[in-house]
Protein backbone atom coordinates (compact mmCIF):
# COMPACT_ATOMS: atom_id res chain seq x y z
CA UNK A 1 0.00 0.00 0.00
CA UNK A 2 2.48 2.23 0.78
CA UNK A 3 4.55 1.75 -2.65
CA UNK A 4 1.29 2.54 -4.60
CA UNK A 5 0.64 5.55 -2.17
CA UNK A 6 4.11 6.52 -3.27
CA UNK A 7 3.51 5.63 -7.13
CA UNK A 8 0.86 7.62 -7.36
CA UNK A 9 1.25 10.35 -5.12
CA UNK A 10 -2.52 9.77 -4.09
CA UNK A 11 -2.93 12.00 -0.92
CA UNK A 12 -5.87 10.62 0.83
CA UNK A 13 -3.74 6.90 0.54
CA UNK A 14 -0.29 9.22 1.61
CA UNK A 15 -2.17 10.27 4.72
CA UNK A 16 -3.88 6.99 5.10
CA UNK A 17 -0.45 4.92 5.24
CA UNK A 18 0.94 7.59 6.98
CA UNK A 19 -1.54 7.65 10.30
CA UNK A 20 -0.50 3.55 10.48
CA UNK A 21 2.82 4.05 10.57
CA UNK A 22 2.17 6.39 13.22
CA UNK A 23 -0.05 4.42 15.23
CA UNK A 24 2.60 1.13 14.71
CA UNK A 25 5.12 3.79 16.22
CA UNK A 26 2.96 4.50 19.13
CA UNK A 27 2.34 1.11 19.13
CA UNK A 28 6.15 0.00 19.40
CA UNK A 29 6.80 2.51 21.78
CA UNK A 30 4.18 1.63 24.49
CA UNK A 31 6.04 -1.96 23.56
CA UNK A 32 9.08 -0.88 25.28
CA UNK A 33 7.39 1.39 28.18
CA UNK A 34 4.91 -1.44 28.98
CA UNK A 35 7.88 -4.45 29.02
CA UNK A 36 9.47 -2.55 31.93
CA UNK A 37 6.62 -3.46 34.72
CA UNK A 38 7.37 -6.74 36.63
CA UNK A 39 5.43 -9.27 37.77
CA UNK A 40 3.91 -8.25 41.52
CA UNK A 41 3.32 -10.87 44.13
CA UNK A 42 1.25 -10.37 47.05
CA UNK A 43 1.86 -10.60 50.49
CA UNK A 44 -0.92 -10.82 52.72
CA UNK A 45 0.91 -10.70 55.92
CA UNK A 46 1.11 -6.95 54.50
CA UNK A 47 -2.81 -6.70 54.40
CA UNK A 48 -3.96 -3.83 56.66
CA UNK A 49 -6.81 -4.75 58.23
CA UNK A 50 -10.69 -4.35 56.51
CA UNK A 51 -11.92 -0.94 56.63
CA UNK A 52 -8.74 1.07 57.06
CA UNK A 53 -8.09 3.46 54.71
CA UNK A 54 -4.27 3.46 52.67
CA UNK A 55 -4.01 7.66 52.09
CA UNK A 56 -1.62 8.48 49.55
CA UNK A 57 -0.35 12.89 49.33
CA UNK A 58 1.88 14.25 47.11
CA UNK A 59 2.71 17.79 46.32
CA UNK A 60 2.50 19.11 42.47
CA UNK A 61 5.51 19.79 40.11
CA UNK A 62 7.23 22.63 38.43
CA UNK A 63 9.43 22.14 35.50
CA UNK A 64 12.02 24.06 35.16
CA UNK A 65 13.76 22.90 31.93
CA UNK A 66 14.35 19.78 29.76
CA UNK A 67 10.64 19.16 29.43
CA UNK A 68 9.72 17.27 26.44
CA UNK A 69 13.03 14.97 26.45
CA UNK A 70 11.80 12.81 29.28
CA UNK A 71 9.21 11.56 26.72
CA UNK A 72 9.44 8.00 24.85
CA UNK A 73 11.21 7.78 22.27
CA UNK A 74 12.63 10.84 22.82
CA UNK A 75 14.42 9.94 26.15
CA UNK A 76 15.37 6.43 24.33
CA UNK A 77 16.87 7.84 21.53
CA UNK A 78 18.42 10.85 22.77
CA UNK A 79 18.59 10.32 26.49
CA UNK A 80 16.96 12.79 28.82
CA UNK A 81 16.95 15.29 31.46
CA UNK A 82 14.60 17.50 33.21
CA UNK A 83 15.31 20.15 36.24
CA UNK A 84 11.94 20.59 38.01
CA UNK A 85 10.79 21.47 41.94
CA UNK A 86 7.99 19.56 44.31
CA UNK A 87 5.82 22.54 44.79
CA UNK A 88 3.15 22.89 47.71
CA UNK A 89 -0.08 25.51 47.19
CA UNK A 90 -1.69 26.90 50.25
CA UNK A 91 0.96 25.29 52.33
CA UNK A 92 -0.97 21.64 51.03
CA UNK A 93 0.13 18.69 49.31
CA UNK A 94 -2.60 19.37 46.20
CA UNK A 95 -2.85 15.56 45.08
CA UNK A 96 -3.61 12.45 47.21
CA UNK A 97 -5.62 8.79 46.64
CA UNK A 98 -7.06 6.87 49.57
CA UNK A 99 -7.89 3.32 49.50
CA UNK A 100 -9.31 0.31 51.72
CA UNK A 101 -10.84 -3.25 51.73
CA UNK A 102 -14.22 -2.54 52.63
CA UNK A 103 -17.16 -5.21 53.21
CA UNK A 104 -20.01 -2.22 52.08
CA UNK A 105 -19.07 -2.28 48.78
CA UNK A 106 -19.50 -5.53 46.53
CA UNK A 107 -16.97 -5.05 43.43
CA UNK A 108 -14.50 -1.96 42.90
CA UNK A 109 -15.84 1.54 43.72
CA UNK A 110 -14.03 4.31 42.22
CA UNK A 111 -14.62 7.83 43.05
CA UNK A 112 -12.66 10.77 41.58
CA UNK A 113 -13.22 14.37 43.43
CA UNK A 114 -11.88 17.90 42.97
CA UNK A 115 -12.02 19.88 46.03
CA UNK A 116 -11.52 23.54 46.72
CA UNK A 117 -7.89 23.92 47.94
CA UNK A 118 -8.78 26.55 50.81
CA UNK A 119 -12.13 25.61 52.23
CA UNK A 120 -11.86 21.93 51.08
CA UNK A 121 -15.60 22.07 49.60
CA UNK A 122 -16.23 19.57 46.87
CA UNK A 123 -16.42 21.11 43.79
CA UNK A 124 -17.42 18.39 41.32
CA UNK A 125 -17.03 14.60 41.52
CA UNK A 126 -17.55 11.48 39.72
CA UNK A 127 -18.61 7.56 40.55
CA UNK A 128 -18.68 4.14 39.07
CA UNK A 129 -19.19 0.95 40.38
CA UNK A 130 -17.14 -1.62 38.58
CA UNK A 131 -18.81 -4.89 39.16
CA UNK A 132 -18.53 -6.77 35.98
CA UNK A 133 -15.40 -6.99 33.63
CA UNK A 134 -16.92 -5.43 30.86
CA UNK A 135 -17.35 -2.31 33.52
CA UNK A 136 -13.56 -1.72 32.69
CA UNK A 137 -13.55 -1.62 28.39
CA UNK A 138 -13.58 1.88 28.19
CA UNK A 139 -10.22 2.30 29.90
CA UNK A 140 -8.23 3.36 27.30
CA UNK A 141 -10.54 6.17 26.83
CA UNK A 142 -9.15 9.46 29.12
CA UNK A 143 -12.54 10.91 28.91
CA UNK A 144 -13.96 7.75 30.47
CA UNK A 145 -15.49 8.22 33.96
CA UNK A 146 -12.75 7.28 36.65
CA UNK A 147 -10.62 6.47 33.47
CA UNK A 148 -7.20 6.57 35.68
CA UNK A 149 -8.08 4.35 38.75
CA UNK A 150 -9.16 1.64 36.14
CA UNK A 151 -5.56 1.57 34.23
CA UNK A 152 -4.42 1.52 37.74
CA UNK A 153 -6.45 -1.59 38.32
CA UNK A 154 -4.31 -2.98 35.02
CA UNK A 155 -1.43 -1.78 35.49
CA UNK A 156 -0.89 -4.03 39.21
CA UNK A 157 -2.39 -6.57 37.83
CA UNK A 158 -5.27 -6.90 39.82
CA UNK A 159 -7.53 -7.10 36.62
CA UNK A 160 -6.32 -9.64 34.10
CA UNK A 161 -6.60 -7.31 30.82
CA UNK A 162 -7.27 -10.07 28.78
CA UNK A 163 -10.39 -11.07 30.56
CA UNK A 164 -11.53 -7.38 29.80
CA UNK A 165 -12.66 -8.45 26.62
CA UNK A 166 -12.21 -12.40 26.70
CA UNK A 167 -14.87 -12.62 30.05
CA UNK A 168 -16.53 -9.60 29.70
CA UNK A 169 -19.36 -11.13 32.03
CA UNK A 170 -17.10 -12.25 35.05
CA UNK A 171 -17.38 -10.83 38.49
CA UNK A 172 -15.25 -8.37 40.24
CA UNK A 173 -16.45 -10.01 43.32
CA UNK A 174 -15.17 -13.67 42.36
CA UNK A 175 -12.15 -11.98 41.54
CA UNK A 176 -11.16 -10.56 44.34
CA UNK A 177 -12.25 -13.83 46.30
CA UNK A 178 -10.33 -15.71 44.48
CA UNK A 179 -6.58 -14.05 44.64
CA UNK A 180 -7.55 -12.75 48.38
CA UNK A 181 -9.41 -15.11 49.16
CA UNK A 182 -12.11 -13.35 51.15
CA UNK A 183 -15.37 -12.11 49.72
CA UNK A 184 -14.50 -7.51 49.72
CA UNK A 185 -14.64 -5.14 48.09
CA UNK A 186 -11.71 -2.16 46.76
CA UNK A 187 -13.15 1.36 46.70
CA UNK A 188 -10.26 3.80 45.65
CA UNK A 189 -11.07 7.56 45.86
CA UNK A 190 -8.96 10.17 44.15
CA UNK A 191 -8.66 13.39 45.15
CA UNK A 192 -7.31 17.46 43.59
CA UNK A 193 -7.28 20.24 44.77
CA UNK A 194 -6.02 21.83 41.52
CA UNK A 195 -7.80 23.05 38.20
CA UNK A 196 -8.23 20.70 34.94
CA UNK A 197 -5.51 21.07 32.95
CA UNK A 198 -3.49 23.37 35.43
CA UNK A 199 0.17 22.07 33.89
CA UNK A 200 1.39 21.06 37.07
CA UNK A 201 1.86 17.12 36.75
CA UNK A 202 -1.67 16.59 38.07
CA UNK A 203 -2.83 13.56 36.55
CA UNK A 204 0.84 11.62 36.43
CA UNK A 205 1.34 12.20 40.08
CA UNK A 206 -1.60 11.26 40.92
CA UNK A 207 -1.56 7.95 38.95
CA UNK A 208 1.39 7.49 41.56
CA UNK A 209 -1.24 8.51 44.38
CA UNK A 210 -3.59 5.60 43.39
CA UNK A 211 -1.01 2.96 42.70
CA UNK A 212 0.75 3.45 45.82
CA UNK A 213 -2.46 3.88 48.28
CA UNK A 214 -4.01 0.78 46.17
CA UNK A 215 -0.83 -1.52 46.39
CA UNK A 216 -0.21 -1.12 49.73
CA UNK A 217 -3.93 -1.46 50.74
CA UNK A 218 -3.61 -5.09 48.67
CA UNK A 219 -0.10 -6.02 50.18
CA UNK A 220 1.88 -5.01 46.70
CA UNK A 221 5.53 -4.33 48.61
CA UNK A 222 7.07 -2.99 45.76
CA UNK A 223 4.76 -0.05 45.27
CA UNK A 224 6.55 1.21 48.05
CA UNK A 225 9.72 1.64 45.96
CA UNK A 226 9.30 5.13 43.74
CA UNK A 227 11.48 3.93 41.21
CA UNK A 228 9.05 0.89 41.13
CA UNK A 229 6.17 3.84 40.78
CA UNK A 230 8.43 5.94 38.25
CA UNK A 231 7.70 2.72 35.67
CA UNK A 232 4.53 2.14 36.48
CA UNK A 233 3.11 5.24 35.92
CA UNK A 234 4.61 5.35 32.65
CA UNK A 235 2.71 1.77 31.85
CA UNK A 236 -0.43 3.24 33.20
CA UNK A 237 -0.12 6.16 30.80
CA UNK A 238 0.22 3.87 27.77
CA UNK A 239 -2.55 1.80 28.80
CA UNK A 240 -4.46 4.74 29.03
CA UNK A 241 -3.30 5.86 25.77
CA UNK A 242 -2.22 9.20 27.02
CA UNK A 243 1.15 8.69 26.75
CA UNK A 244 3.89 10.46 28.12
CA UNK A 245 7.32 10.72 29.95
CA UNK A 246 8.73 10.29 33.52
CA UNK A 247 9.34 14.15 34.88
CA UNK A 248 5.46 14.68 36.33
CA UNK A 249 5.57 11.34 38.33
CA UNK A 250 9.37 12.07 39.13
CA UNK A 251 8.64 15.80 40.48
CA UNK A 252 5.82 14.53 42.31
CA UNK A 253 6.89 11.75 43.75
CA UNK A 254 10.51 13.09 44.98
CA UNK A 255 10.38 16.47 46.87
CA UNK A 256 12.44 18.97 46.63
CA UNK A 257 14.65 20.54 43.69
CA UNK A 258 16.18 17.86 41.08
CA UNK A 259 17.75 17.11 38.79
CA UNK A 260 16.40 14.14 36.68
CA UNK A 261 18.25 11.93 33.88
CA UNK A 262 17.96 9.50 31.30
CA UNK A 263 20.35 7.18 29.49
CA UNK A 264 19.88 7.04 26.11
CA UNK A 265 19.48 3.74 24.28
CA UNK A 266 18.26 2.30 27.83
CA UNK A 267 15.69 0.13 27.90
CA UNK A 268 13.48 -0.31 29.91
CA UNK A 269 13.95 3.89 31.01
CA UNK A 270 15.91 4.13 34.20
CA UNK A 271 15.99 7.47 35.90
CA UNK A 272 18.02 8.74 38.23
CA UNK A 273 17.53 11.31 40.60
CA UNK A 274 19.25 13.62 42.16
CA UNK A 275 17.84 15.47 44.97
CA UNK A 276 18.96 18.87 46.04
CA UNK A 277 18.42 20.35 49.35
CA UNK A 278 17.74 24.60 49.23
CA UNK A 279 18.81 26.11 51.71
CA UNK A 280 16.01 27.85 53.72
CA UNK A 281 17.67 31.59 52.82
CA UNK A 282 17.88 30.52 49.12
CA UNK A 283 13.98 28.96 49.57
CA UNK A 284 13.11 31.97 50.84
CA UNK A 285 14.94 33.75 47.84
CA UNK A 286 12.88 31.97 45.74
CA UNK A 287 9.22 31.95 46.92
CA UNK A 288 9.71 36.27 46.99
CA UNK A 289 10.12 35.76 43.15
CA UNK A 290 8.37 32.74 41.21
CA UNK A 291 4.33 33.11 40.62
CA UNK A 292 2.49 30.35 40.41
CA UNK A 293 -0.46 31.47 38.02
CA UNK A 294 -3.56 29.34 36.30
CA UNK A 295 -3.95 30.55 32.75
CA UNK A 296 -7.47 29.44 33.05
CA UNK A 297 -7.34 27.17 29.46
CA UNK A 298 -6.95 23.32 30.33
CA UNK A 299 -5.37 21.45 27.64
CA UNK A 300 -5.49 17.86 26.70
CA UNK A 301 -1.79 16.82 27.19
CA UNK A 302 -1.80 13.85 24.85
CA UNK A 303 -3.25 15.93 22.07
CA UNK A 304 0.37 17.98 22.39
CA UNK A 305 2.00 15.15 23.25
CA UNK A 306 0.86 13.80 18.91
CA UNK A 307 2.23 16.55 18.09
CA UNK A 308 5.71 16.76 19.79
CA UNK A 309 6.33 13.47 18.70
CA UNK A 310 5.58 13.87 15.21
CA UNK A 311 7.87 16.65 15.40
CA UNK A 312 10.46 14.38 16.90
CA UNK A 313 10.04 11.84 13.97
CA UNK A 314 11.16 14.80 11.59
CA UNK A 315 14.71 14.62 12.81
CA UNK A 316 14.94 18.30 11.69
CA UNK A 317 18.02 19.95 12.64
CA UNK A 318 16.17 22.69 14.21
CA UNK A 319 14.08 19.66 16.32
CA UNK A 320 17.49 17.81 17.25
CA UNK A 321 19.03 21.02 17.86
CA UNK A 322 15.94 22.32 20.14
CA UNK A 323 16.14 18.45 22.28
CA UNK A 324 19.46 19.39 22.61
CA UNK A 325 19.21 22.63 24.56
CA UNK A 326 16.19 21.67 26.42
CA UNK A 327 18.60 18.80 28.46
CA UNK A 328 21.42 21.24 28.54
CA UNK A 329 19.18 23.84 29.90
CA UNK A 330 18.49 21.45 32.27
CA UNK A 331 21.75 21.87 33.93
CA UNK A 332 22.21 24.98 33.56
CA UNK A 333 18.75 25.71 35.77
CA UNK A 334 20.18 23.58 38.59
CA UNK A 335 23.54 25.66 38.26
CA UNK A 336 21.97 28.72 38.65
CA UNK A 337 19.82 28.21 41.51
CA UNK A 338 22.50 27.01 43.39
CA UNK A 339 24.54 30.20 42.39
CA UNK A 340 21.43 32.02 43.48
CA UNK A 341 21.64 33.97 40.49
CA UNK A 342 17.63 34.50 39.94
CA UNK A 343 17.74 37.06 36.82
CA UNK A 344 19.60 34.27 34.86
CA UNK A 345 17.24 31.99 36.02
CA UNK A 346 14.25 33.82 34.67
CA UNK A 347 16.44 34.11 31.01
CA UNK A 348 16.68 30.59 31.14
CA UNK A 349 12.47 30.28 32.02
CA UNK A 350 11.80 32.34 29.39
CA UNK A 351 14.00 30.31 27.20
CA UNK A 352 12.68 27.09 28.15
CA UNK A 353 9.05 28.38 27.14
CA UNK A 354 10.20 29.20 23.31
CA UNK A 355 11.78 25.68 23.14
CA UNK A 356 8.38 23.88 24.13
CA UNK A 357 6.47 25.50 21.60
CA UNK A 358 8.97 25.22 19.10
CA UNK A 359 8.41 21.74 20.08
CA UNK A 360 4.85 21.17 19.32
CA UNK A 361 4.80 23.47 16.45
CA UNK A 362 3.10 26.63 15.85
CA UNK A 363 -0.68 25.39 15.22
CA UNK A 364 -0.10 22.80 18.31
CA UNK A 365 -2.13 24.97 21.34
CA UNK A 366 0.56 24.63 24.05
CA UNK A 367 0.16 28.56 24.18
CA UNK A 368 -3.38 29.98 24.50
CA UNK A 369 -4.51 33.05 23.30
CA UNK A 370 -4.89 34.31 26.85
CA UNK A 371 -1.13 32.45 28.36
CA UNK A 372 -0.09 34.95 25.37
CA UNK A 373 -1.64 37.98 26.47
CA UNK A 374 -0.72 37.60 29.78
CA UNK A 375 3.24 37.18 28.61
CA UNK A 376 3.27 39.93 26.29
CA UNK A 377 1.73 42.20 29.20
CA UNK A 378 4.03 41.38 31.53
CA UNK A 379 7.13 42.00 28.92
CA UNK A 380 5.90 45.25 28.46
Amino acid sequence: TIKVALDTSNHSLLVKCAEQLEDAAFSLTSRCVSSSIPDITVSSKSFPPCETWIVSNAPARVDLSGGWSDTPPVSYEFGGAVACLAVTLRNRKPLSARCRRTKHVCGIKLVVENRDIDSGDLIESESILIAKMKDLSDFRNPQAKCALSKCALIALGVIPISDITENEDKSIEDIIENVYGEKVGIEIISTSLLPHGSGLGTSSILAGCVLSSLGQCLGFEKVKDRGFLIRAVLNLEQLLSTGGGWQDQVGGLYGNLKLCTAHLNVIPVHVHVEELQIPPENLEDMNNRLVLAFGGRPRLAKNILQKVLRQWASRSPEIMGTVKKLVSGAHRCIETIQRKDYKELGTLLDDYWTLKKVMAGEDSGVEPTEVKHIFDTLKR
